[in-house]
């Protein structure tokens, strides 16, 4: 059976099969309270009617005239990924994009008319902000618009993708300067230490040490640490997404297990955390209620101590940055910080690695010592 929990009580199905020498997919969502052998048969009964819609004939599902609002709502449903990038999905094509296509023929949206919208984008001002919208958040719009329009290319309903060789403003690299310099993060951590709370002390110390996303600390358990071999285990993150209604567990953005050795003095932080700890769920970090942490608990917590004592605030993920950078400052091959970090490719990694200021100096007093003038002793 091809079906996923993606919520409470929530289930996606997506069953596919080669008809007609083409491959025909059809994805359903369904909300059920049932339990054990009665949710395995409702699941089953669910299954088998999706595979009879796929047994219909071709001329059954005709997309001549579908417009965008309908289209936008199949290609969502086709779509099998993560609760998270659903919510991706529909932020851009329901948002900004469903009130400018809205009835629209899909086979009818050309590039200008694309183009004319990328511009009508870039002249938005936001209610919210008073602001422009971002580049990153316009090559968003874009870039879900482009998939929307492969999808309709794949049903045959389009020959060209109209979202294609759109020209955009640069995106700016926003991951410049959002790390610690060492000297930095040992302030930070000394002062946690001693005035903060000691949660989210450890939460620090274990992010730093590990490199982990946010995601993946927030959704750590006490399964995943091996006090008697000495190992960490990162296997899943814990995400919020609005189409599952609150937070789910997925594995890691890599899809990759990482296992880190256990030191000493993490460990020792971590049980003492676990004795303190209520006890309600397995997670390590806990709420006043004994559940997890929220996705923005530790970035608020760590905003408002620094502001109060006057130190440097980065977000969290500044923090994985930190941990690529000291890395990749003390000579650490690029291929193993991307290791260390889950990456699937080194080239993510370099956008991570910032040069310290501290690594700068010593390069700088190296090649001030080999251009220097060599004096010659005159006898």
């Amino acid at each position: 059976m091809s079906w996923k929990k993606i919520g409470k009580n929530k289930y996606k199905l997506d069953v596919e099969r080669q008809a007609d020498g083409k491959r025909k997919r059809k994805t359903k969502t369904y909300t059920t309270d049932l339990k054990g052998r009665d949710l395995t048969r409702f699941l089953q009964v669910k299954e088998n009617e999706l595979y009879d819609l796929l047994g219909q004939s071709d001329e059954a599902m005709d997309y001549a005239d579908i417009t965008y609002e309908d289209f936008a709502a199949l290609f969502i449903a086709s779509r099998s990924v993560e609760g998270k990038t659903v919510d991706f999905y529909e932020d851009c094509l329901y948002g900004h994009c469903m009130d400018y296509f809205r009835g629209a023929k899909i086979k009818s949206i050309l590039r200008a008319d694309v183009v004319a919208f990328v511009k009508k984008l870039q002249s938005y001002i936001s209610k919210r902000t008073g602001r422009h919208l971002a580049p990153k958040t316009i090559k968003h719009h874009r870039d879900c618009l482009r998939a929307m329009f492969n999808h309709a290319i794949y049903l045959e309903i389009i020959d060209k993708n109209p979202a294609e060789y759109i020209k955009l403003d640069p995106v700016p690299n926003q991951v410049e300067g959002r790390y610690y310099e060492p000297e930095e993060a040992d302030r930070l951590l000394s002062t946690l230490e001693r005035e903060g709370d000691y949660k989210y002390y450890v939460f620090f110390c274990l992010q730093l040490y590990t490199g982990c996303r946010p995601s993946e600390i927030y959704g750590m358990t006490w399964e995943q640490i091996d006090f008697e071999r000495e190992q960490i285990t990162i296997d899943r993150a814990l995400v919020k997404s609005k189409s599952a209604g609150g937070y789910v567990i997925k594995k890691t953005k890599a899809h990759d297990v990482r296992t880190k050795t256990l030191p000493a003095a993490i460990a020792a932080m971590l049980l003492k955390l676990k004795s303190i700890s209520l006890g309600v769920t397995d997670y390590i970090f806990t709420n006043a209620d004994g559940n997890h942490l929220g996705e923005r608990a530790f970035r608020e917590y760590l905003r408002r101590f620094c502001d109060r004592r006057g130190l440097p605030y980065i977000p969290p993920y500044g923090i994985r940055h930190t941990t690529g950078t000291l890395l990749a400052a003390r000579g650490i091959p690029i291929v193993n910080v991307a290791k260390q970090l889950g990456h699937a490719s080194p080239q993510t990694t370099t956008k991570y690695i910032h040069a310290t200021k501290s690594v700068d100096g010593e390069a700088e007093n190296i090649l001030a010592d080999i251009a220097k003038p060599k004096l010659r002793i005159i006898k």
